[in-house]
């Protein structure tokens, strides 16, 4: 049911619970709707078992008066619903978040939104759904750099749960870095999604540092029903906010040269609060800034081929410098 068409017939309940019922001339008054429309809404409120009574106006030229059965009425509170109008702005940021979601491939959060697009749909009037739907069209899902999580539904609903009820649990954990699958007793504390994949803040038991996990390699989840209280200087948007962060490390200073071909689109983007460019008289620049870790930040320059030259500190240099050697062999 259409939130215009619930409107209109909780109106009329009331009007029909009223001490002495309503005529359909009135219904016509107090709601604005036509005549048909108003014998549908009474149609509609027997079809919904709310007991209608109709008997014949001897007094008023014989026409047909309205009423609710007396206990029901009595029963009956003031039915009333609360005008509901998104703006173009926030119609815009519902079906942004749906587009962004799209891309996860995790049953358990796309059936939810799916669920909770249906009921809002229910609610709309239908000039703003037909907006809401044309809003919708101005956003294409993301299918670049997703992760696929459908097998991990039960595994993501345990983790949730136990993040929400602040639950200690314990995983398994496939490490990158050493391709090793070990057991740890974890505080789950915040998701977060980054270029296509979700990860997790975590306080480990045995260490107490707050790590990043990555989810797809969590193997397996125990809960342990065991409580935990949340670090009080723990703030999910500043650790969010230092960049190049999803595989930790110490902090480091980088200075990072670009060629001309690629400074445009170094400087259409905030790479790190800290950040400072630095213009070249050959047109390309260099980007300085303070990182945690540097596994991420190598990756990423190599990304750009000979576009980008990481200058400092040495150790960054000299990996990038054997992983070009490295893959200049595969070519030989």
């Amino acid at each position: 049911m259409a939130y215009g068409q619930l409107k209109d017939l909780l109106h009329t309940v009331t009007i029909l619970a009223g001490p002495n019922g309503a005529f359909v001339d009135d219904i016509v008054r107090l709601t604005g709707k036509s005549r048909r429309t108003a014998y549908r809404l009474i149609t509609l409120a027997e079809e919904l078992g709310i007991p209608v009574v109709s008997e014949a106006d001897y007094t008023d030229n014989r026409r047909t008066r309205y009423s609710l059965e007396p206990d029901f009425g009595r029963r009956l509170p003031n039915l009333t619903v609360p005008d509901f109008e998104l703006t173009t702005g926030e119609a815009i940021a519902l079906y942004a978040l749906r587009s962004a979601s799209d891309g996860l491939h995790v049953n358990s959060i796309g059936s939810g939104l799916q669920s909770a697009f249906s009921k809002l749909s229910a609610l709309l009037p239908g000039d703003l759904l037909d907006r809401l739907e044309r809003v919708q069209t101005l956003f294409l899902p993301s299918s670049s750099l997703r992760k696929d999580y459908s097998e991990k539904d039960e595994l993501i609903d345990a983790l949730i749960a136990a993040t929400l009820q602040s639950e200690t649990v314990w995983i398994e954990y496939h490490a990158f870095s050493d391709e090793q699958t070990r057991r740890y007793e974890i505080d789950p504390l915040h998701f977060f999604l980054d270029q296509g994949g979700i990860y997790l803040f975590v306080r480990t038991s045995y260490y107490g540092d707050i790590r990043t996990l990555a989810l797809e390699r969590i193997q397996s989840v125990e809960r342990t029903q065991k409580k935990f209280e949340r670090p009080v200087d723990f703030d999910p948007e500043q650790m969010r906010s230092v960049p190049f962060g999803l595989i930790s490390g110490e902090p480091q200073d980088v200075r990072i040269r670009f060629t001309k071909n690629i400074a445009r689109y170094i400087r259409e983007k905030t790479w790190a609060a800290s950040q400072k460019l630095s213009d070249q008289n050959d047109g390309g620049l260099v980007l300085e800034m303070n990182v945690s870790g540097l596994l991420e930040v190598q990756r990423w320059v190599q990304s750009f081929g000979p576009d980008a030259e990481a200058l400092e500190p040495p150790e960054l240099r000299q990996a990038i410098a054997q992983a070009h050697r490295e893959a200049a062999e595969l070519y030989r």
